[in-house]
């Protein structure tokens, strides 16, 4: 590596390591700090500076600034913490870094009030949608994710004595972080209705789909049979997430659970079963003993929910 050594000033490769007097450089839309005979540059001025001069690799530069002016981030000539404008006032400091081709990166900033460069992030909000409406996209989002869970179907009833009944199946489950460029300004939510519960020996009916938009959704489980399958009732399945997973199947009497809700409980003495829990979970079924009652009604499933979390 060459190295070159005056009375003043030492290079190695041509980059100055030089600590000399403050150079102020006057504000220009290319401002020439690379060239200035001194590490320690002062910025003068009102112009807006859109870049720095063309300085070979690995050059630095550091000094305040005397007044305000704009400085205008670009991703590849001039890249600026926070990835934006900067707008400058008196005694700004700042430290930057040759990138070489004309290309710098501003590696540090200090503002002289002391406050921070790029403000922190706002606290996240939630959206919690449980009927089907209309999403509105905030200003200042800068992603969401989306958690959702279809409706749970509803549990079957057994009509005769000494037989059984399934219970619903669980609602789908998906789930996506979407920046926000990809979200419309408005989208529709849908909460299908919940699957309800058989009486007399009827089946139970299936839950209805969730989805927000096109873009992500989760079908509803389908309704109990009677009699009993022995597979259990068959569970909603997630589409478009980034993870998508199947509901539960329900488990003899008892209700398919959802990742967000448990499935309905049978029935117990001469209670009827219970409704699937919060949310997306499916109905229970009955139990119909030698000595108990017949065509009990099952339980209902229980319906889906869009959850959004927004961050900006």
């Amino acid at each position: 590596m060459p190295v070159r050594i005056s009375k003043n000033r030492v290079a190695l490769e041509n980059i100055p390591l030089n600590e000399a007097a403050t150079v102020i450089v006057a504000s220009a839309t290319s401002t020439p700090i690379g060239g200035a005979a001194s590490n320690n540059v002062d910025i003068s001025g009102a112009t807006t500076i859109t870049s720095f001069d063309n300085v070979a690799e690995g050059i630095n530069r550091k000094g305040r600034f005397t007044g305000a002016l704009t400085l205008t981030h670009n991703a590849t000539s001039l890249i600026l913490p926070g990835a934006a404008n900067i707008t400058t006032v008196a005694n700004d400091r700042y430290e930057a870094r040759s990138l070489g081709s004309g290309n710098w990166i501003v590696t540090k900033y200090q503002k002289a009030d002391g406050t921070a460069v790029v403000a922190a992030g706002s606290a996240p909000t939630i959206q919690v949608f449980t009927a089907s409406g209309t999403y509105t996209k905030p200003a200042g989002l800068v992603a969401a994710f989306i958690r959702l869970v279809g409706d749970g179907g509803g549990g079957a009833s057994a009509n005769t004595v000494d037989t059984t009944a399934d219970g619903g199946g669980g609602g789908g489950y998906s789930e996506r972080l979407l920046a926000a460029a990809s979200i419309g300004a408005t989208v529709t939510v849908t909460i299908g209705a919940a699957g309800v519960g058989g009486t007399g020996g009827d089946n139970g009916t299936a839950g209805g789909t969730t989805s927000f938009g096109a873009l992500l959704s989760a079908t509803g489980g389908s309704g109990g049979v009677s009699p009993r399958a022995d597979s259990g009732t068959a569970a909603g399945v997630g589409t478009g997430g980034s993870v998508n997973a199947p509901g539960g199947r329900s488990r003899r009497e008892t209700g398919g659970s959802s990742l967000l809700g448990i499935g309905g409980g049978p029935n117990a003495d001469d209670r009827d079963p219970s409704g699937g829990g919060v949310y997306g979970a499916g109905g229970g079924a009955p139990i119909n003993p030698n000595n108990g009652p017949t065509g009990r009604k099952a339980g209902a499933g229980s319906a889906g929910i869009i959850i959004v979390v927004e961050y900006y």
